[in-house]
């Protein structure tokens, strides 16, 4: 008889550790589930927010292809046109001199002008790109106050000067990829 006592004691006594050990695993295991479904929604809004950064890579780059090859296209074809009155002009024995000097200094203009909207192309797809490569680690937040200008926005009008200046001053903080 005692020996049964003994054994219920024990057998009690095993069940109330499993049974305690059951409650404390069952808490866990909410506890478990439940940093399972944050960790899933936290995924679910990192795609979500993910999502409106591709389209603007692909735009950006779009974008930047689309300048690229109509300033090529442009300067192809205003060197055709310039081509044709300094062609005429250059077969002139009166006007060749002349026309050869100004047609200098039209195609050094021109290529400096589309060499300057390639170079500005290209660095402000180079800025883009280094501002969406940064941005992915950021979660993108739109609110009325990030619509809103900022407060550093002044109405001043900078001398040409000044303002490409600053503009390179800005690229520098980008270094150029090979």
């Amino acid at each position: 008889m005692v020996f049964s006592i003994v054994c219920l004691l024990a057998v009690t006594a095993i069940n109330s550790v499993c049974a305690v050990e059951l409650v404390r695993n069952a808490r866990q295991l909410r506890a478990l589930d439940d940093s399972l479904r944050r960790l899933a929604r936290q995924r679910a809004e990192q795609r979500r927010v993910g999502e409106p950064r591709a389209p603007l890579a692909q735009t950006q780059r779009l974008a930047e292809g689309t300048v690229h090859d109509t300033t090529a296209a442009v300067r192809s074809l205003h060197k055709t046109i310039a081509d044709i009155p300094f062609g005429i002009l250059e077969r002139i024995p009166v006007t060749r001199s002349t026309a050869r000097i100004v047609r200098n200094l039209h195609d050094r203009t021109a290529n400096g002008v589309y060499g300057t909207i390639s170079t500005v192309n290209r660095l402000v797809g180079r800025v883009a790109r280094a501002g969406l490569a940064s941005a992915k680690s950021r979660p993108m937040h739109v609110s009325a106050t990030s619509l809103a200008a900022p407060a550093a926005i002044t109405t001043e009008v900078k001398p040409d000067a000044v303002r490409m200046a600053d503009f390179a001053a800005k690229l520098r903080k980008y270094p150029r990829k090979a």
